[in-house]
């Protein structure tokens, strides 16, 4: 059980740590609208979720 959900929490933060390196400009940085960049990364990872 405590696998489990610690297999869903690392799951749900994948989204928040690709952000992360995106801005940090480890591969590919934000572009030249940061904000549309975010918006559409985590409505692709919502969409996958779902």
């Amino acid at each position: 059980m405590k696998n489990t959900v610690r297999l869903i929490v690392f799951i749900s933060l994948i989204p928040f740590f690709d952000l992360i390196l995106k801005a940090r400009g480890v591969y590919g940085g934000l572009g030249a609208n940061p904000f549309e960049t975010i918006i559409h990364t985590t409505g692709d990872w919502g969409q996958r979720e779902f």
